[in-house]
């Protein structure tokens, strides 16, 4: 679920990118709206909590 993923890249990011990214949960959104638009991941259309695909 996407509401798990920000906990995900946060845990596999170092100190130091922590505190250059600032939020985490931010980052993780823009990230997965990149993706989104390049056609790379799928939302899954009335799932809720928000779930995702891989293209």
């Amino acid at each position: 679920m996407f509401k798990e993923l920000s906990k995900h890249v946060e845990n596999t990011l170092s100190n130091e990118d922590r505190k250059n990214l600032g939020s985490v949960a931010w980052y993780t959104t823009t990230v997965k709206l990149d993706l989104e638009v390049r056609g790379e991941i799928k939302r899954i259309e009335g799932a809720n909590p928000q779930r995702l695909l891989k293209r």
